[in-house]
């Protein structure tokens, strides 16, 4: 991962935003959110000009309010749809694990293993 970051949506002290270092995009739930802000701010961040050719997503909902495991692999299909950009995505708060459309989705309830996951999809490593 390379030193390379952008953050947006903080300074909105928004529910949903999104930071991104290197190549991992970090999008972060905090409190009450809908569905529709995950999906809006999820597309902005894979849409950033700035954004890597492929990255891989850490979905970070331990501070959402009210969300349960299932919901929120549900949440991550946001991603899946730019499966060629996006080969895992992992889940901070969650333990499910699944694969939709060729990206593994994986549940985690600690931020370095994930990021260490999500590291291993870009130096070829099962």
């Amino acid at each position: 991962m390379n030193g390379t970051w952008f953050e947006h949506g903080l300074e909105n002290d928004m529910p949903v935003f999104f930071r991104v270092q290197g190549d991992v995009i970090t999008v972060t739930v905090d409190g009450d959110f809908t569905p529709g802000e995950l999906a809006r701010k999820g597309t902005e961040a894979l849409e950033h000009e700035r954004l890597p050719s492929r990255v891989g997503v850490l979905l970070d909902v331990s501070g959402a309010a009210g969300t349960d495991a299932s919901e929120v692999i549900d949440m991550a299909h946001v991603f899946v749809e730019h499966a060629t950009e996006v080969p895992r995505i992992a889940v901070l708060g969650a333990v499910e694990t699944t694969t939709a459309a060729g990206v593994e989705i994986r549940g985690f309830y600690r931020r370095a293993e994930a990021l260490e996951w999500l590291a291993e999809a870009s130096t070829g490593s099962p």
